[in-house]
């Protein structure tokens, strides 16, 4: 195995790629109603509790055209660039349904995004992403994974060198049940350079993406 072989392995949704505004519009299109904020996080968290209620509009929301060409978010693109730059592999682990219609489509999002920078893209759904984060993992002497929900990011405890959890105000709510002290709190996209010891490099190569 060569010398410090790294892989940082991402979740999709909120971390690399900008889900919730859509989701909305989406939502308040399937209910033809308004929903404001504050209901729309109230939701969140009770999608995160029990997603069975969300089962029809989730086939509606991945059967709709904006599944596939959801925008990255900010910073993530530079991030990826700086870390595949400093010899990171990169990878996709994500509780999207592993169908092939859906894993067709997240394939063709995250190419439109980010072009061809992952060494492997798994739609695994929610029960199977540790086993999968451990799989890849083990392949390498450092690890990272980030992900958005604090519950995935604690199960990744032991399993990489760093569980990162990518800061997002609606799962905040689950750090009263969790212990988190091991984990990373990243609430940008350089954070996660910098728990990823970036060097004068990855810095140059961050700030001149922005």
């Amino acid at each position: 195995m060569p010398q410090n072989k790294k892989i940082a392995i991402f979740d999709v949704d909120e971390v690399l790629l900008d889900m919730w505004g859509p989701m909305h519009k989406k939502l308040e299109d399937f209910q033809e109603r308004k929903i404001n904020d504050d209901e729309w996080v109230q939701i969140i968290r009770d999608f995160d509790q029990d997603p069975r209620p969300y089962f029809e509009f989730g086939k509606y929301f991945m059967g709709s055209s904006i599944f596939e060409r959801l925008n990255a978010k900010r910073g993530m693109k530079q991030t990826l660039q700086a870390l595949s730059a400093n010899g990171w592999d990169l990878a996709i682990v994500t509780s999207a349904p592993p169908t092939k219609e859906v894993e067709l489509k997240r394939r063709k999002n995250l190419h439109y995004a980010f072009g061809d920078v992952f060494v492997s893209i798994d739609c695994v759904g929610s029960k199977d992403k540790k086993a999968r984060i451990a799989d890849l993992a083990a392949k390498y002497e450092e690890s990272m994974f980030v992900d958005d929900n604090p519950a995935i990011v604690q199960q990744s405890v032991g399993i990489v060198t760093y569980p990162i959890w990518r800061y997002n105000l609606p799962h905040s709510y689950a750090l009263e049940k969790l212990d988190l002290s091991k984990a990373k709190i990243a609430k940008t996209s350089s954070d996660i350079l910098k728990i990823a010891g970036k060097t004068s490099s990855v810095r140059a190569i961050s700030e001149r993406g922005r």
